[in-house]
């Protein structure tokens, strides 16, 4: 951990955080061509090579029965392993709490109640690309909600809210939520990643 290297290599180590596969590293992997198809793939499946290589959902299971178990309850001698299993599964099911798992298809082959709606899993990689460019980022709620309020160097940066397509059945929500949000941060751009929707629209002096 890297707390327990601080205190044994001082100075002598550098920090650097792993993920699982990326889009394009799970299309090197995998040997396919970029599309839809291969994206609605990577979104369904997994970015853990082991688990990609097998197809056995229990290699993900194992995985997270090793993580509590083992990573989590020996090293802080937690001996209510049933609870803080419970906690687990409940952190990774999608809570309103805007809680995002390392892998997609992680949570899903640990979770039965974990989200089928694919805006909800297209939120997962995109918190993710966030994370692995080192871009600190929060939920916005107020009356409406925002996905993602991005910061660079202490300064709101992009306001972002995700979905897989804009039609007439959410755009009052999806659009209310990021313009609260634009207002709120005296910001007049604004995005909405899509997966195949290019359009841009004003209103007023804020453009999304």
């Amino acid at each position: 951990m890297s707390r327990e290297l601080g205190t044994r290599l001082t100075g002598r180590y550098l920090f650097h955080e792993m993920f699982t596969f990326w889009y394009a590293e799970f299309l090197a992997y995998s040997k396919k061509a970029d599309s839809n198809e291969s994206f609605a793939d990577y979104l369904n499946l997994s970015g853990f090579p082991e688990y990609l290589r097998e197809q056995n959902p229990e290699v993900l299971q194992n995985l997270l029965k090793d993580i509590v178990f083992r990573d989590i309850a020996i090293r802080y001698s937690i001996k209510n392993t049933k609870t803080l299993m419970d906690i687990t599964l409940f952190l990774i099911s999608k809570n309103p709490k805007k809680i995002y798992c390392i892998d997609t298809y992680f949570a899903k082959a640990n979770s039965l109640s974990f989200s089928k709606d694919q805006s909800q899993l297209l939120e997962n990689p995109a918190y993710l690309l966030l994370r692995k460019a080192n871009r600190k980022s929060y939920y916005f709620r107020e009356r409406k909600e925002c996905d993602f309020v991005v910061f660079e160097d202490k300064s709101y940066k992009w306001l972002i809210q995700v979905t897989e397509k804009v039609h007439v059945n959410n755009q009052q929500r999806e659009l209310n939520g990021l313009l609260e949000a634009m207002t709120f941060f005296g910001k007049t751009e604004g995005f909405i990643p899509t997966l195949e929707q290019i359009d841009f629209m004003t209103f007023g002096d804020q453009t999304v």
